[in-house]
């Protein structure tokens, strides 16, 4: 069982006689990527808010490494923290260098200790620090403005990273370019991740767990595979619907596999799926598939993205061994 980082304990948060969040309980564990997922209004961000305490609970208690939050020097707490805003928040005024190195100056790293890591940093993310140090952020394309912006969260290797929706406002290939590149540096370095999205598929890709919150409440709190093949209630079921996309003729034979596997039922007008002896077709459509919905009665039960179906995968072989 994973240690946990952060907890939050019957928060409740009120602004002025609204009522944001009520009685919630939500733990973060080290090591993992905790998406939190819901429509617009349904308080992710306030949560989000609540853990760098940028915004104080009405009430209840938030623990980070299992001490009150709010008995502990909040600057220090912070620089744990790294924080990264949907707004690019880059100093127009300060060139791609400057802007990486704001934290570390003011902890008084040494300048070329703060060079060799702003040098390092721009590499793993595959920009060229001769060429892109110098620039300013008007010189820069989105997402490589949000690349800097993740750069200046993470070079003084804070114990959580806190993302509020930090590729809403990118173009589709930027997007995915951003997303897979976080979950490269979150392999690498095995950070600890919230990220705060109303993108289920967002949700599905990122998240080891996800919460699913609506008015203030968190309706479940789940691995993916758990959310896709069992939803709660009406309401995340139906905030499933809003993300999907049509099966195509390609996708059939892996809703054969997801059907039988998964849910241990045939799927309503497809041969019965033989693991084993259609693994080349299994890997061949997974690679091609982007989200599959799952019906049963003309009722979508739900999606599953690419990780979760080679995740599916992978477990239904190990079930065929075990059993052979």
């Amino acid at each position: 069982m994973r240690q946990a980082i952060l907890t939050l304990q019957h928060i409740q948060k009120k602004f002025g006689t609204k009522e944001v969040l009520q009685d919630l309980n939500l733990t973060v564990e080290k090591g993992e990527i905790l998406s939190l997922v819901g429509p617009s209004g349904s308080g992710k961000t306030t949560i989000l808010k609540l853990m760098n305490q940028l915004v104080r609970q009405t009430s209840g208690t938030i623990l980070f490494n299992n001490q009150d939050i709010q008995t502990q020097d909040i600057r220090h707490v912070r620089w744990q923290m790294g924080y990264v805003l949907q707004e690019i928040a880059l100093f127009p005024n300060m060139t791609v260098a400057e802007n990486i190195a704001v934290i570390p100056e003011m902890m008084r790293w040494n300048k070329n200790e703060i060079k060799e890591k702003t040098w390092e940093l721009l590499q793993e993310v595959g920009l060229d620090p001769d060429v892109y140090a110098p620039r300013f952020p008007h010189e820069l394309s989105g997402g490589e403005q949000q690349r800097i912006g993740i750069l200046r969260a993470l070079i003084f290797a804070p114990e959580i990273l806190l993302m509020d929706e930090p590729f809403s406002a990118l173009d589709p290939l930027s997007r995915t370019a951003l997303q897979d590149l976080v979950l490269d540096l979150y392999a690498k370095r095995k950070m600890t991740i919230v990220l705060v999205t109303h993108d289920m598929e967002e949700a599905l890709k990122m998240g080891s767990r996800i919460a699913v919150i609506h008015e203030g409440v968190i309706q479940q709190l789940s691995k993916p595979s758990a959310i896709v093949l069992q939803p709660a209630n009406d309401f995340v079921r139906e905030f499933f619907k809003q993300t999907n996309q049509k099966v195509t003729l390609e996708e059939k034979i892996i809703l054969s596999f997801i059907y039988q596997v998964a849910l241990n039922q045939p799927v309503p007008g497809q041969p019965t799926l033989n693991v084993q002896q259609n693994l080349g077709q299994l890997i061949r459509a997974v690679e091609k598939a982007e989200v599959v919905n799952i019906e049963k009665e003309e009722e979508c039960l739900g999606s599953v993205n690419r990780s979760l179906l080679l995740e599916l995968l992978v477990a239904a072989l190990g079930q065929h061994e075990v059993a052979h």
